[in-house]
């Protein structure tokens, strides 16, 4: 038996150890098992992905990969095939190397079809170091913790970076997004797209990615969908949305209902023409979310009905948009990180009619990304017309609550509260018979753990 094959089965006991300690400790442990992996073989992630018999499907992008990236992985286990995900979205090296472990036997063989790997923007170079991928997909670029990448165009070259190690991968672009959907130039790409004008009630936006990337003159909209995604031109280079191959037709979104139609444009061979889309997972960056992840499985050779049926029966991954009912009463919990994200989640709020009151909460914790000047982007004046009382947590509760009034909240709709747990029973007082409660990133898993508890217990 050769050295890299002794550190590689050193490194599964030890990540399953890990694994095993972490869940005495009750501690979440998606991403230290892996750290230890590649500790002890640095090899580890190329001789994982040297065992995948079919493909590597890597998606990127700043907002949707967890959502996306699972339903490909979702759509490929209800075909039979054997999968490795980080589905917890741990997508810096460590957690796609526990990703990687947990599938592992303890020789360090690995029984997996298609890897579906959720990859941080600033990660995908790095990792592409040790592997690169068969099938590539970008969801968006928008801004997100503003210390860590500033604007949009250090992300944006971070993909880039990573996409010149993968030239022989196949591209599946978001063509709405001006941003990403450059490139697909000179690459095998496949595009989707909305189809129509949503006309949804949607939030007051500062939109970034307004500038072509090809020659930097502003870009002219005939409607926007949300942020920087829409039905874009170029009038100096005549750069525009690229022809899609799949693209969603009659969007109808109600009260966290989403109904809408995927249409094969002709761009897939052996897809369907047309397949319908009921999911009580809502809102318009969900309609994307499906199209990228109905695209993929099209291209990677996953059936696109198991698309279609995974989307139909998917559960809301924790905090994208994951719904509790307690004592009676539906909550919704939104993760919402950065300006887009969160005027999204705005969105939603203003598209459910029902009376509603809200939860904020916001941390600016290391993963949160420490400058949270962005909710000044946010448009809280239209939640603010909602009619919702808002009860405000978090490390920068104080933050928030200033970014209300100056909103225009008066302060009998406003409560500030110590924590998480106070919080939500402050929100649950009064007697509305839905509630949101919109937080970021480090906020999102104590919030899906104290709404769990509520549940359980069926009363308040």
């Amino acid at each position: 038996m050769d050295l890299e094959r002794i550190k590689l089965m050193l490194a599964v006991w030890a990540s399953r150890l890990v694994m095993l300690l972490c869940r005495i400790a009750r501690f979440r442990g998606s991403a230290l098992p892996g750290k230890y992996a590649l500790r002890l073989c640095p090899a580890f992630l190329a001789a994982a992905a040297a065992q995948v018999r079919k493909k590597i499907i890597v998606v990127c992008g700043t907002n949707g990969k967890t959502t996306t990236n699972n339903l490909i992985a979702s759509a490929a286990e209800l075909e039979g095939f054997a999968v490795v995900c980080n589905r917890a979205g741990a997508n810096m090296l460590n957690g796609i190397a526990a990703a990687f472990a947990q599938k592992m036997d303890f020789l360090g063989r690995l029984d997996c079809d298609y890897a579906c790997i959720e990859a941080d923007e600033a990660t995908l170079p790095l990792l592409f170091d040790h592997f690169t991928a068969d099938v590539i997909c970008a969801t968006n670029l928008f801004r997100d913790q503003l210390d860590r990448y500033g604007e949009i165009d250090i992300a944006s070259a971070l993909l880039k970076k990573a996409f010149d190690k993968a030239p022989d991968a196949v591209y599946v672009l978001n063509a709405d997004d001006p941003v990403t959907s450059v490139f697909g130039n000179d690459r095998q790409a496949y595009y989707y797209g909305i189809m129509q004008n949503t006309a949804l009630v949607c939030c007051d936006e500062v939109r970034d990615g307004g500038s072509c990337q090809l020659c930097g003159q502003p870009l002219c909209y005939d409607y926007y969908n949300y942020g920087q995604l829409g039905r874009y031109r170029c009038a100096g280079c005549g750069c525009q949305n690229p022809l899609i191959s799949v693209g969603a037709d009659a969007i109808y979104i109600k009260d966290g209902e989403l109904d809408f139609d995927i249409v094969n444009t002709g761009g897939l061979a052996g897809v369907p023409p047309e397949a319908h889309i009921h999911s009580g997972v809502a809102g318009l960056y969900n309609v994307y979310n499906m199209l990228a992840a109905y695209c993929v499985c099209a291209v990677a050779g996953v059936c696109p009905a198991a698309a279609a049926e995974a989307m139909a029966v998917q559960q809301p991954e924790p905090g994208r948009m994951s719904r509790f009912e307690i004592g009676g009463k539906c909550v919704y919990l939104v993760l919402s990180k950065n300006p887009t994200g969160f005027n999204q989640s705005v969105t939603s709020v203003l598209n459910d009619c029902r009376p509603k009151d809200l939860l904020l909460v916001l941390n600016d914790n290391a993963q949160d990304g420490e400058d949270i000047s962005w909710i000044w982007d946010v448009d809280f004046e239209s939640l603010m017309d909602s009619g919702a009382h808002c009860t405000i947590t978090g490390q920068r509760r104080y933050d928030m609550y200033l970014r209300l009034k100056y909103a225009g909240y008066e302060q009998d709709r406003l409560w500030v509260k110590d924590d998480i747990t106070s919080a939500l029973a402050k929100m649950l007082e009064s007697d509305k018979n839905v509630y949101y409660a919109l937080v970021n990133y480090t906020a999102m898993y104590p919030a899906y753990v104290a709404l769990t508890k509520l549940a359980q217990k069926g009363v308040l």
